[in-house]
């Protein structure tokens, strides 16, 4: 790939801040412990009554064991609000480990350029309404859930809060911290690029989700994580990518999604078996989206 003097200008932070590899893994070791404590922690807190006023108690802990597609909003909110922790385990891992701030995962400058968030938000809402269009052609109108409308406008606003911590925190995980470091490591972009993409994709396994589904959304997910990557490498920052993700789980989590694969709070759901016939549409359509970020879109030419 050429060189991008944004994106060397990023890697450069990253180089300048402790990058020996056995750092990395120390952080990772670190980053995993911390998130496990608090996890714990908040697990030991919620038994014990603590947000009950808010709906969320023992019950919704044991929801999160059951197969997806069944979760209550308390339950939802429960799950996401789990991704805080990534956020506080992270800020210590990068400081007490690298000695960096933290906010330089950002950008080199540490800024967020919010330009670019919405940039990759509007990219990401066109994708959604080019393959909706196709997928109401070609499969027929998603069917209506069971979710009362009433309840999903109280529950509607914590919910996309909590997207927004849940889609950024995975980003400064898989698109900041880790392709940061392997890019440290090797320009190469099989490796900066490919590999976070991977571990980003495989930890999203599920046992629940039928394995020709799992597959299916696994290797979207790789896809998409490519696509992340690319935007960081065309910005110089996480905040194109985090449009992206953030705005790509608003619409799965809360308004349509497809049968097997669903959270329970969505108001819209394709049938069972859908997601075998938007596999292939899908990848047509992410080859496509690939090819026009790389060609066409200027982050800096238009801001």
């Amino acid at each position: 790939m050429p060189s991008n003097p944004a994106f060397d200008a990023l890697i450069a932070q990253a180089a300048a801040h402790r990058s020996d590899w056995w750092r990395v893994l120390l952080a990772i070791v670190l980053f995993t412990a911390l998130y496990l404590g608090i996890s714990l922690g908040s697990v030991t807190i919620i038994r014990d009554g603590a947000l009950l006023p808010l709906g969320i108690g023992p019950d919704q802990i044991a929801e999160l064991g059951e197969p997806r597609g069944n979760l209550s909003p308390p339950a939802l909110i429960l799950l996401l609000m789990t991704f805080l922790s990534f956020w506080i385990a992270l800020i210590v891992a990068v400081r007490v480990i690298h000695l960096r701030r933290f906010r330089t995962l950002f950008a080199a400058s540490g800024c967020f350029r919010w330009r670019h968030f919405l940039h990759g938000a509007a990219i990401i809402m066109a994708f959604q309404a080019m393959t909706l269009v196709a997928y109401i052609i070609v499969i027929g109108a998603p069917e209506r859930t069971d979710v009362a409308l009433p309840l999903w406008l109280l529950w509607i606003v914590p919910v996309l809060v909590l997207i927004f911590f849940q889609a950024t925190a995975e980003e400064l995980i898989f698109r900041g911290y880790l392709l940061q470091q392997f890019a440290v490591w090797s320009r190469n972009p099989l490796i900066w690029g490919l590999v976070p993409s991977l571990i980003f994709a495989v930890l999203h396994y599920d046992p629940s989700i039928p394995p020709l589904d799992l597959a299916m959304m696994i290797f979207h997910i790789f896809t998409f994580g490519l696509i992340a990557a690319l935007l960081v490498w065309k910005t110089g920052s996480l905040a194109a990518a985090m449009g992206v993700h953030v705005v790509n789980n608003w619409f799965a989590m809360t308004l349509i999604g497809a049968q097997g694969v669903n959270m329970g709070f969505e108001l819209w759901l394709f049938p069972e078996g859908a997601i075998q016939r938007m596999f292939y549409f899908d990848m047509t359509t992410t080859v496509i989206a690939t090819w026009l970020i790389w060609k066409f879109y200027r982050p800096y030419r238009t801001g």
